[in-house]
């Protein structure tokens, strides 16, 4: 039997065998292990690559396909042997189909036989005759003495439509499954083409410079050479592919020659000296030896796995320690075993303990433990919950200061528009005249020129109508960042199958019923915004009289500047140290800047009560903004978050509920965990003395 002569030194060899321990283990479905993928078009000779490197004798004949992924596993030994075993897909089966599976193997003395087991695998994948696919990956271990440390997969081919054969279920799976392995940035990418067909049309070519845009782990392999006619342009073409002159590799082209249908059962050794011949023959020969043939493939593949190795053994290593340290800290959020009720209430104290201690510190603002400053900005912020709403809170203030008011009033009838989110802009002119329609069609017993208070109450209630849906708003978000904080304790202190069996059944109906509390306050600070107006606050009457100086001092500073140019209202004076000058006549100055008499009441009475409004508008809003952060966000949705998880809550948790939410339905992964915690332990161990 033909065997791989790879150029690796004693210790690749060791740590080739240790990654093989490592996928034989199962970490290969976490972790990305270095091998070899043959990977092209369907028919394009990808199982005769395989034979030829490994030596084993796949079941070939004409219309024969490959239907799974086969994993060959090749390491030397004293005797030689072989087993197979099946790795069960992705896709759901049934709990009882995937054990069978998985518990299927069997065992041969030599390779003779292996034809028949893997036909034996075939039916346990349960495919029916033809070309029907399955996504399982047939696990092949080749055992013998002067076998390499080398570990090489064939996928099947890709198809480009379906057929009566192929469904167009298999294509797409097909694809996914060929996407997957060649993903795996550990991968040396075999890509086959096949001389007996357009190489611009195979598929396999664009897949590769997409996985691999720059060529540093694949080898473009071309095979069928002498179904070339000879002096063809189409033989010129491959011979430019094989030259890397066309499609570019870094680690460049490489041909071999297949068997014929005629040639299925001559030995390796004569296969092997048949290629060598057509190799000396032609165009051929006027490629380097090391890019033709099986012999210098093996070599190829076997450098190239050394340096390969080289320079991914310290990210795989590192790789490895992540998983070791993620299967540890799984086993710590599993805990002890919670069979029993006991056990149970034991696990969810210690639980609770942790969560009430984490949840205070959340709560008032104490970050020092290492959970609030894990991973980057993204991750902590949201642990940071009192952070988080006191940001909030800045926010909902800086909103309802922006767009708290349903009419923005300009303050000088000149002022130009400016952009606003109020509903409606509008002048002072503008907005008294809104006031008097309301004052005149709501008119009580008041004299003329006076206002009814109540109708202020109209005015607040349309002006301040956007209020309850803002604070509505704000605090559902506090209620969200609340739901956040309490996933990110319970996920870093439990498995996630208990986190999210604890956040349904008894956190979100306690967070809930605060929201509810929450709300219900929130429709009493309606019922006051509802009412008549009413407040003892003096900024009110400051505010007030603040924005009648403000129009005054802006009017009388007009006015002074029409006077300048006005001689009326200055006169001579004489007999002064200084001779003669103008001076102002202070009864035409205080009758020129007297202050208009408005002679329509309505009006006069209009913009009064609309100072008014507005005077106790920023009253009514401060308030306003003060009772939502501090009764409903901090007193009712924020405070004493942490009693929650208090001890005597969990002590008197109902036990059906205690089961629902503690009972070991994580303890069927804890083994498997354990299991690739021992594995990477070991594996990293391994792999430092290396």
């Amino acid at each position: 039997m033909s065997r791989l002569n790879p150029v690796l030194t004693p210790a690749h060899e060791k740590v080739l065998d240790e990654i093989d321990k490592l996928r034989h283990a199962g970490l290969s479905s976490v972790i990305s292990l270095p091998q070899v993928i043959v990977v092209g078009d369907q028919s394009a000779g990808k199982s005769s690559v395989l034979e030829a490197l490994s030596g084993i004798p796949f079941p070939r004949s004409e219309g024969l396909c490959t239907r799974f992924a086969t994993e060959v596993s090749l390491r030397p030994a004293t005797t030689s042997s072989a087993s197979v075993a099946i790795t069960p897909g992705e896709s759901n089966l049934a709990p009882g189909e995937r054990t069978r599976l998985q518990n299927w193997s069997a065992k041969i003395d030599g390779v003779e036989g292996l034809p028949g087991i893997i036909g034996q695998a075939t039916t346990q994948m349960g495919l029916r005759p033809g070309c029907a696919f399955a996504e399982h990956v047939l696990r092949i271990e080749i055992a013998g003495p002067g076998q390499p440390r080398l570990t090489v997969v064939d996928l099947p081919g890709l198809i480009h439509s379906a057929t009566k054969d192929q469904t167009e279920d298999d294509v797409k799976l097909i694809s996914k499954l060929v996407q997957k392995y060649m993903e795996n940035p550990r991968a040396i990418i075999l890509a086959v083409v096949s001389a007996g067909n357009d190489f611009a049309t195979q598929a396999i070519l664009d897949r590769a410079l997409k996985m691999d845009p720059k060529g540093r782990r694949t080898i473009g392999l071309i095979t069928k050479p002498d179904k070339l006619d000879v002096g063809s342009e189409n033989e010129a073409q491959f011979l430019e592919l094989a030259k890397n002159e066309n499609i570019i590799f870094k680690l460049g082209w490489h041909v071999l020659r297949n068997r014929s249908s005629k040639e299925m059962q001559v030995s390796t050794e004569e296969r092997d000296r048949t290629e060598e011949d057509f190799f000396k023959q032609g165009v051929w020969k006027e490629l380097p030896r090391e890019h033709t043939g099986i012999a210098a493939l093996r070599d190829r593949l076997g450098q190239l796995l050394a340096e390969h190795v080289d320079t991914q053994m310290p990210d795989l290593l590192g790789e490895i320690h992540n998983r070791l340290e993620a299967c540890t800290t799984q086993l710590a959020k599993l805990g002890e075993g919670r069979e029993t009720v006991r056990e149970q209430r034991q696990f969810m104290a210690k639980a609770s303990e942790a969560l009430w201690k984490r949840c205070q510190e959340a709560e008032r603002g104490i970050y020092h433990d290492p959970f609030f400053a894990a991973g980057d900005q993204t991750t902590w912020y949201p642990r940071r919950l009192q952070a988080v709403v006191q940001n909030l809170n800045a926010e909902f203030a800086n909103t309802m200061r922006l767009r708290g008011h349903r009419r923005h009033i300009r303050p000088d009838d000149s002022a130009p528009p400016v952009e606003t989110d109020a509903e409606i802009e509008m002048t002072r002119w503008e907005a008294v005249e809104w006031t008097r329609d309301i004052l005149i069609h709501s008119r009580g017993r008041e004299l003329p020129g006076s206002f009814n208070p109540l109708i202020m109450g109209d005015l607040f209630r349309d002006q301040s109508s956007l209020w309850p849906k803002l604070a509505e708003q704000h605090v559902d978000k506090v209620h969200d960042a609340v739901g956040t904080c309490m996933k990110a304790l319970c996920g870093a202190i439990m498995d996630d199958h208990t986190a999210e069996g604890l956040l349904a059944n008894w956190i979100q109906p306690r967070t809930e019923g605060r929201l509810r509390k929450g709300k219900a306050k929130l429709q009493e600070l309606e019922t006051r915004r509802l009412g008549d107006p009413g407040t003892y606050n003096h900024y009110y009457t400051e505010t007030l009289q603040k924005m009648k100086s403000q129009r005054e001092g802006k009017r009388l500073r007009k006015e002074l500047a029409k006077l300048e140019a006005d001689d009326s209202v200055f006169e001579v004076v004489e007999g002064c140290n200084w001779g003669s000058h103008k001076a102002p006549n202070l009864d035409r100055l205080a009758e020129s800047l007297a202050a208009p008499t408005v002679l329509n009441m309505d009006e006069y009475a209009a913009s009064e009560l609309l100072d008014s409004m507005r005077a106790y508008y920023k009253v009514a809003l401060k308030q306003f903004v003060d009772n939502v952060t501090e009764q409903v966000v901090k007193g009712l949705l924020i405070e004493a978050l942490e009693e929650i998880f208090s001890p005597i809550a969990v002590t008197t948790m109902p036990k059906r509920l205690l089961t629902k939410i503690t009972a070991d339905s994580g303890r069927r992964s804890a083994s498997g965990i354990m299991m690739d915690r021992s594995t990477a332990s070991r594996a990293t161990d391994r792999m430092e003395q290396i």
